[in-house]
């Protein structure tokens, strides 16, 4: 009997609600996928050719609405037998973090349906999953609230500079009638 162990925990961070305006074609999201070595030994992962990432849009019946491929960040290496491949070495306890910005296709979302996001990286796969939320459209002021976001009149305020001037000749006819 043979038993595989998972020593490789892959987690991917992305937001759980997107909102998606109305009137936009795209609309990008940072994501982020981590690798923990959650064993006691250092771990060496190895992918063949160049490490290519797959970002993966499923909707709810695990059908893929979008795909893209992030190149590679590290490029292979020639090993004997000329076979390529790229390696990651990750000591015990620490992890990899590869963060990219998805654009996202938002015909292909509908609103209120949840969505997922894989991602395929250094041969190891993880999963999140978001919602879809387009905002509504925004009611139209009434006329009473315009009212109270006019602006108030000039006169107003010229009023309000012109008071200091009429107190301070006030206070000097005041002066003037004392000194008689």
């Amino acid at each position: 009997m043979t038993v595989s162990v998972q020593c490789i925990q892959a987690t991917i961070d992305a937001p759980q609600v997107i909102e998606v305006p109305h009137n936009r074609k795209t609309v990008s999201i940072d994501v982020r996928a981590t690798l923990l070595n959650t064993s006691e030994n250092t771990m060496v992962l190895h992918v063949p050719g160049d490490n290519y990432e797959f970002w993966h849009v499923l909707d709810e019946n695990q059908r893929e609405v979008q795909r893209d491929i992030v190149k590679p960040k590290r490029k292979a290496k020639v090993k004997k037998d000329m076979e390529t491949f790229c390696s990651l070495t990750l000591a015990a306890g620490l992890a990899n973090n590869e963060s990219e910005t998805l654009v996202l296709d938002t015909s292909k979302l509908k609103d209120g349906h949840t969505y997922a996001i894989r991602c395929e990286v250094w041969g190891q796969s993880a999963e999140t999953r978001f919602v879809v939320a387009k905002p509504a459209r925004l009611a139209k002021l009434t006329p009473a609230k315009k009212a109270v976001t006019k602006k108030a009149p000039a006169k107003k305020a010229t009023a309000k500079k012109a008071a200091p001037k009429k107190a301070a000749s006030k206070a000097k006819s005041r002066t003037a009638a004392k000194k008689k």
